[in-house]
């Protein structure tokens, strides 16, 4: 083993506040496994599409404390770099993977330590909430620990900058100088007077919002829903319920969170045979219509009842298709909408034939959430199963993106029709 690479392992154990992960990297030097040392430390975990994300392992290459104290303080360093002040403090929010906790707790007191305010969300919620609270607290910058629809051994670290999107270049290269040169951190605890946890209020508001935009009066649409083991189960059923969707069934083996998401090595709904347990319970209950977020619940899967009584899932270009159309009814003209390079074309038409600003972004929603400034965002879809249907989240929101594709189901229903009637007419 090299005296550079040497010397980058003992300036990590120096820093370490994890005592376990520091005896794997020493019984690793020990043994001289250089082999797993270079997997460890040629290749850090850099900031990229979602910021950070990768498997919770010691070692820069991988998600731990030292990798999240370091990003912390890279976003400390960040915000004062581009003169954001830190008195607006930074929205933090978790999801229930393994690993979720304690790295919340890192970003928390690094945070404080650094004499940030932080808003902590009181529990582990959709990735969509952290981002809504964000913008309705016109806080700095909000920090998300998830790896969203990753393998269950990943986590992840999501930043979102004061405009309330996803950050981009170049911003996520300075995050990540600060981070290389970040050292030893001060730390406090939640005693300290700039913690408090979000108010229920906040996240009130997003639920009564999006009930009042996308709820009925009542329906008798027969719905099954699924949060694929994530944490998105809670807040959906209260939306259905509140929204006047109450024939709604649950995949029960799938609603509670659980980070080792049994039966679902890959916990996206995009992948092969994700959706069978949604649709075999649909089938038993003799519902139409199967909704399933993501274990963060930014992401929507569906999939339809054909009249002859089969399951079709509906890809993420269909999804965006049907939401862009409802969309693009009540766009006007300080309205855009949006979808990227390696989404379908279709939306461009729809939105020429209906008058509306289009634009074609770069992949991912860092791109289409700041897609035209001093105009509204009334939609935006990536093929991957990213919607967002409402301004107040700068991001993907599966949430409310649910609801959304639940009404449209709903009023097609009045008229004997299901979506894949929409999607027939779309494409005629």
């Amino acid at each position: 083993m090299n005296e550079e690479l040497l010397s980058r392992v003992g300036a990590w154990l120096a820093v370490d506040p994890d005592e376990h992960d520091r005896a794997t990297i020493e019984g690793l030097l020990g043994d001289l496994n250089d082999d797993e040392i270079h997997r460890r430390f040629d290749e850090p975990l850099t900031f990229g599409t979602a910021g950070l994300r990768g498997p919770e392992m010691a070692g820069p290459a991988g998600m731990n404390r030292c990798t999240v104290r370091r990003a912390t303080q890279g976003v400390v360093a960040w915000l004062a770099e581009i003169g954001v002040d830190p008195s607006r403090g930074v929205v933090v929010g978790r999801d229930a993977r393994h690993g979720s906790e304690v790295f919340n707790d890192e970003v928390v007191g690094i945070l404080l330590g650094a004499g940030v305010r932080v808003y902590e969300m009181p529990r582990p919620l959709p990735t969509p909430l952290t981002a809504y609270t964000l913008q309705a607290l016109g806080a700095a910058a909000a920090i998300m620990i998830t790896a969203s629809h990753n393998p269950p051994a990943d986590n992840g670290y999501k930043l979102y900058g004061p405009d309330g999107s996803q950050i981009n270049a170049p911003h996520d290269a300075m995050v990540e100088r600060h981070a290389n040169e970040a050292g030893v951190a001060p730390w406090a605890d939640r005693r300290a007077p700039l913690h408090q946890m979000v108010n229920e209020g906040v996240l009130e508001g997003y639920r009564e919002h999006m009930a009042g935009r996308f709820g009925v009066l009542t329906s008798a649409l027969s719905i099954v829903y699924t949060p694929l083991h994530g944490v998105g189960g809670t807040t959906m059923t209260e939306l259905f319920a509140r929204s006047g969707f109450e024939h709604v069934a649950l995949v029960d083996e799938q609603f509670q969170p659980n980070p080792d998401f049994p039966g679902l090595p890959f916990p996206n709904p995009e992948e092969a045979g994700v959706l069978d347990a949604g649709i075999a319970r649909a089938h038993a209950v003799g519902a139409n219509l199967l909704i399933a977020n993501d274990p963060d619940a930014d992401r929507l899967g569906a999939a339809v009842r054909t009249r002859d009584g089969s399951w079709r899932v509906l890809r993420g270009d269909e999804i965006g298709w049907l939401l862009g159309s409802v969309a693009l009814a009540g766009a006007g003209d300080k309205d855009v909408v949006a979808t990227t390079i390696v989404s379908s074309s279709m939306l461009e038409k729809m939105a020429a034939r209906a008058g509306v600003a289009y634009v074609t972004t770069l992949t991912g929603f860092k791109w289409i959430a700041k897609v035209a400034p001093g105009k509204r965002l009334a939609f935006g879809y990536e093929e991957a199963l990213g919607f967002a249907v409402d301004p107040c989240v700068a991001d993907k929101d599966g949430v409310s993106a649910a609801l959304a594709l639940t009404r449209l189901a709903h009023d097609l229903s009045l008229h004997e029709l299901t979506l894949l009637d929409r999607l027939d007419e779309l494409e005629a």
